[in-house]
């Protein structure tokens, strides 16, 4: 099943909203939204796949991108708007929540009968959130703490068909160097450890299974984590939102690295090399 019981019951709620025959709606047409961001917040990647759609206090459901949404409340009269994007957390397609990062958008539209108003949503990450660390490649690398002891699998900003920009994370494992296993070089240590939401944001592709984890500090002694691993995606780029909430707050270290792996199986390459490249890579908090 594609969505989650709250969307299933947010549907049934919205239904009874357009139980009517007498008013033809209002139909709000977005065909697609994108994301603005600020000095130090990264780049423009989103996956915002679904909104969210409050009208005057009432809730008319969750709907996919791209999206014609039927409006009955209020027709014929200014009305204020609320959008929400929504994400799917982890990666896992039944999981669809609305992203804590993004600020809802806001409009007043006169919502006249039968009429389909085009939008060109735009959203903006909230003013309160934390950008505990950002790497886009484009003029810098901080993925160059080696931790499989290989120095033939090196981890290096590469102008090689990047997402974004005109550099991305290159890494490149093969039969003979079988492990590339690569660590942020600075700390994060200004992390909520009260269960406040915080989230890696990434761009990736893979011809191999990609681990993500997670290096803690306990004093000088370093504790590395895995906790997710992500199937290949060939030379499809794909956008993940990672949530590292749990992860931060039952482990509650002095600090933390991201960590990334990959190993080499001929099976899942075709006896080609493997690869990893890496984009947009962010973590975020309140």
């Amino acid at each position: 099943m594609r969505y989650s019981l709250l969307f299933l019951l947010t549907m049934c709620l919205s239904c009874s909203l357009f139980d009517t025959d007498d008013v033809t709606p209002t139909f709000l047409h977005v065909p697609s939204v994108s994301l603005v961001t600020e000095a130090g917040q990264g780049g423009t990647s989103h996956d915002i796949e679904d909104l969210w759609v409050i009208v005057d206090g009432f809730q008319v459901g969750l709907h996919q991108i791209p999206s014609t949404i039927p409006v009955l409340e209020n027709i014929n009269r200014p009305s204020e708007l609320l959008f929400f994007g929504g994400i799917r957390r982890n990666g896992t397609n039944v999981d669809a929540i609305e992203y804590p990062f993004y600020e809802p958008i806001s409009q007043t539209l006169e919502l006249v009968e039968g009429e389909t108003i085009d939008l060109d949503l735009k959203f903006n990450y909230r003013p309160g959130a934390q950008f505990a660390f950002v790497e886009t490649f484009d003029n810098s690398n901080n993925f160059s703490q080696d931790e499989d002891g290989d120095p033939m699998t090196t981890f290096s900003s590469s102008m090689e068909d990047p997402f974004e920009g005109f550099a991305s994370g290159v890494g490149r494992v093969n039969e003979e160097h079988p492990l590339l296993e690569v660590a942020t070089s600075a700390s994060m240590t200004e992390l909520p450890r009260n269960g406040s939401a915080i989230y890696l944001e990434m761009d990736y592709r893979s011809n191999l299974t990609l681990n993500v984890g997670l290096i803690g500090a306990l004093g000088t002694t370093a504790i590395p984590n895995y906790f997710l691993f992500l199937k290949p995606t060939g030379e499809e780029w794909n956008k993940i939102y990672v949530e590292l909430t749990n992860e931060i707050l039952l482990s509650n270290l002095d600090a933390y690295k991201l960590l990334f792996g990959i190993e080499y199986n001929a099976e899942d390459t075709g006896g080609e090399e493997g690869f990893l490249h890496l984009d947009n890579v962010k973590v975020i908090h309140f």
